[in-house]
């Protein structure tokens, strides 16, 4: 096999496989958000505290009209972070999956 088409290939695969997984975090990520968020009500009690203590912060820090604001968008902000590492974690169970299969295929052949 020329070597050109090796390294083609090669590339082929490599952007291929790295769209999947950017596809797959995505789209997992929007999964735990949505699942997530349903968590969050304002009827909450550790919502409701979580929301006081940083209206509290950015009140001190900074503007106390935007305070409120500030402390939804944090928030949110957090959600966002904990969903990507959701995302993540499945991604890598993904792979971590199907290397034992491949393990346990490369064993079988050897047979």
């Amino acid at each position: 096999m020329p070597a050109g088409f090796s390294i083609l290939m090669r590339n082929l695969g490599g952007s291929v496989g790295i769209a999947l997984v950017t596809t797959f975090a995505a789209r997992r990520a929007q999964v735990h958000q949505s699942n997530l968020v349903g968590n969050l009500t304002p009827y909450d009690p550790g919502y409701q505290s979580g929301l006081q203590t940083l209206s509290t912060t950015f009140a001190a820090n900074g503007d106390p009209v935007t305070a409120h604001s500030q402390a939804v968008g944090s928030m949110y902000h957090t959600l966002l972070s904990q969903a990507s590492l959701l995302a993540y974690l499945d991604n890598f169970r993904l792979f971590a999956g199907m290397c034992v299969v491949c393990l346990v295929g490369a064993l079988l052949l050897k047979m």
